[in-house]
């Protein structure tokens, strides 16, 4: 709509929140107040922006878990209430995908919505693949691990975070970062 906007993490008070700025010509900018806050949350983590199939921008993105609130922490989904991006309505049934791993990466591929999460092969939280068809975005399918230790040039210990899974030519292309390997 004639904006760019650019989501950060940013750290207040030893919690972790979605920054908010934006541009119109990438030189100038705008803050604006935070895009998700850490409440019921302890902490909002990487993900991304993708948009619905209503045409809505939705974030998806890692709530760490609150011993407080007996919030179980996972990866959560909350939509913009309008276009200048300001404020974003949790999804009541986050976290969408409890224990998951971390950083989701989710996006819509025909009627389908697909999201990968960041983790540690060999780990309670390996790298997985999920989907969801339904309008409400509550309910995701585990259809398994995104990739093994097996594969050439992957560390039993290696890390997969802050994925990003896009199509190049007739390939699809992983960028993520490895904690022990830098990124990739």
């Amino acid at each position: 709509r004639g904006r760019y906007h650019l989501g950060y993490i940013y750290q207040d008070d030893g919690l972790h929140f979605w920054g908010h700025a934006s541009t119109k010509d990438l030189i100038h900018w705008q803050m604006h107040p935070p895009m998700l806050s850490p409440n019921p949350e302890h902490g909002i983590f990487s993900g991304n922006a993708f948009l619905d199939k209503k045409g809505r921008v939705v974030l998806s993105y890692h709530g760490l878990g609150n011993d407080d609130t007996n919030y179980p922490g996972g990866n959560c989904l909350a939509t913009a209430r309008a276009d200048d991006l300001n404020v974003f309505k949790k999804l009541e049934a986050n976290p969408v995908m409890s224990n998951p791993g971390w950083d989701p990466h989710t996006w819509l591929e025909g009627d389908t919505y697909y999201s990968i999460s960041g983790g540690a092969p060999g780990s309670g939280q390996a790298p997985s693949l999920f989907t969801s068809t339904g309008e409400a975005l509550a309910r995701w399918n585990l259809h398994g691990l995104l990739l093994s230790h097996e594969m050439p040039e992957v560390f039993p210990n290696e890390d997969i975070s802050c994925p990003d899974l896009f199509k190049l030519g007739d390939k699809h292309v992983l960028l993520c970062i490895s904690h022990i390997r830098g990124a990739r």
